[in-house]
């Protein structure tokens, strides 16, 4: 066996204070044990296990807006287990099972205003219990040759899901109007996919340590799928993304890396009681790279466009998107150096 076994202690004070404040300032103490572990089971079949406890406790200053300090405190437990097997040394599976918890925060807890940066109200619940999960994930990698990769999917059921939901109403604060949003713990269900791909056009890859080598042309792929239930009233959760995919050439000669990408995203028409559909967009972005060693530190050139036929997209997820898109066509020159 080997792996590894810790403590972690945490403090977090969070101020708030003035005319933008929607909740109380908070202080939260954290307190975990943790291990991870590894055995081989047999020649191609490693277990994985781990689990943590937590201690937490989440107190708000007494505030004249707010009222009186109040205290919660919170007994986390989480363990996963899994088996991970390579037949051969081009592919492996992972099957992993995860039981998690997780305490509310301060902001789910003790909110009751408008926060200006999202343009909600947001509504706390002192009475939230502990967030708790029990998931599944599937994942198949293939390592070398003229594809390589990973695909894997997940369910995750919730028995009590913290989420931010809508409640449809409008909140007056002086002139300005907010959309109510309420946390609250609810049954919920997860089911998503993921793909990553690379096919080496140039030179198949014997080794990650070699992919490099050579002068190299790589087709990217990359998509991912979600689908998020509400277990309990039925009908979608909030702000939960449409499916993504994006597709990709990257050129790489010496230090240059060149980049051409484009990211499609489908319509999101499973949405929550008070939430609009958004539609779909495709964006076009563009790269180039140059990395370099000035007196042994690596530099990197770059320029990179985005948005380069400024499309008018909307992301699903953003409390905004309704009131401001994503930004237009852009183009950034840089320097980075690594040291």
């Amino acid at each position: 066996m080997e792996g590894v076994v810790g403590f972690q202690s945490e403090r977090a004070d969070f101020f708030m204070d003035g005319a933008e404040a929607f909740m109380p300032s908070t202080l939260t103490l954290t307190n975990s044990l943790f291990i991870y572990e590894e055995m081989s089971a047999a020649e191609r079949l490693r277990l994985q296990f781990g689990a943590r406890y937590d201690h937490i406790s989440v107190e708000s200053v007494d505030n004249p807006t707010f009222g009186p300090a109040r205290s919660r405190s919170f007994d986390n437990l989480s363990a996963s287990a899994g088996i991970v097997w390579s037949p051969t040394e081009r592919y492996s599976a992972a099957l992993t099972m995860t039981y998690a918890q997780r305490a509310p925060s301060g902001q789910e807890l003790f909110s009751n205003g408008p926060h200006a940066a999202t343009g909600s109200f947001l509504v706390g619940d002192p009475s939230l219990g502990v967030e708790n999960s029990l998931s599944f994930d599937l994942n198949l990698r293939k390592r070398t040759g003229w594809l390589t990769g990973s695909i894997g999917g997940y369910y995750s059921r919730y028995g009590n899901y913290l989420g931010l939901l809508p409640t449809g109403v409008v909140r007056l604060v002086g002139p300005d109007a907010f959309n109510e949003f309420v946390y609250r713990g609810i049954g919920a269900e997860f089911l998503g996919a993921e793909l990553e791909a690379q096919i080496h056009l140039l030179h198949p890859v014997h080794e990650e340590k070699d992919q490099h080598a050579h002068t190299n042309l790589h087709w990217e792929i990359r998509a991912d799928a979600v689908r998020a239930r509400n277990a309990d009233g039925g009908g979608s959760l909030p702000r939960i993304p449409p499916f993504h995919l994006t597709n990709a050439l990257v050129f790489e000669r010496g230090g240059l890396t060149a980049r051409l990408e484009g990211i499609y995203a489908a319509p999101q028409h499973r949405t929550a009681a008070a939430e609009l559909p958004t539609d779909s967009y495709f964006l076009l972005n563009a790269s180039l790279n140059y990395r370099f060693q000035l007196q042994g530190t690596t530099c990197d050139l770059f320029v990179k466009g985005v948005n380069l036929t400024d499309t008018v997209a909307r992301e699903h997820t953003s409390f905004l998107k309704d009131q401001l898109p994503l930004a237009g066509r852009g183009v950034m020159l840089g320097m980075k150096l690594a040291f």
